[in-house]
């Protein structure tokens, strides 16, 4: 529901054939966050910066590029925080279309920044850094829109705009009333923790996983 995001949408088809994709989530939580009850467990959270930080993003990568078939994966937990979960994930994608890939999400960087997403196509590429959309087309033409906002990337997790979650919820009591389908249903959800399942699988493994088709 971010402006540059849904520009980001529209635009997708000039960018050609996408052959590579890059996604950074580098953020930080203090060790406080972590002490609250459950926090950053697999019993409560499900995991660490994956489950809870990092999803968002990967939700919006698959959104724009399509489903993930296979993923090799690196997790740690670091000397940085005591929890059960990773606070630290690499990992290697293919994508359906053909694409490769590669995802870094991290609450380890202090004071914390802002996600990126970054898509190289055969006619140009994207940088689509917290609502800042940039445009460098094959001919050398630049475009940049949108403005910076706070992402929620530092030590306070609610430092940021509410206004993308307000979208999400406005769209979805519209959607109740007018009797249509929202535009995020629970089943766009899925991709997104289907590809988290097989990064954590590869971590543990050390071997290649493929991604469960949802």
């Amino acid at each position: 529901m971010r402006p540059s995001t849904r520009l980001l949408a529209e635009r997708l088809p000039e960018l050609g054939r996408i052959a590579s994709v890059e996604l950074r989530v580098p953020w930080w939580r203090d060790q406080g966050y972590y002490d609250a009850p459950g926090r950053g467990t697999f019993a409560r959270d499900g995991g660490g910066v994956l489950i809870t930080q990092g999803i968002h993003a990967i939700d919006l990568m698959l959104h724009l590029c399509g489903p993930v078939t296979a993923v090799q994966a690196m997790v740690a937990t670091t000397a940085l925080h005591r929890m059960e979960a990773e606070d630290f994930a690499s990992a290697g994608f293919t994508f359906a279309s053909g694409a490769v890939g590669s995802l870094m999400a991290s609450v380890t960087h202090r004071p914390g920044g802002v996600e990126t997403l970054v898509l190289n196509g055969t006619a140009g590429s994207a940088r689509l850094a917290g609502d800042v959309l940039r445009l460098d087309h094959a001919d050398g033409r630049q475009e940049v829109a949108g403005a910076e906002v706070a992402t929620g990337g530092g030590a306070d997790p609610m430092a940021f705009d509410h206004a993308w979650h307000q979208a999400v919820i406005a769209e979805f009591a519209d959607s109740l009333r007018a009797g249509r389908p929202p535009a995020i249903t629970g089943q766009s959800a899925l991709p997104a923790l289907a590809l988290i399942d097989a990064i954590q699988a590869s971590a543990r493994t050390g071997t290649r996983q493929e991604v469960a088709h949802v």
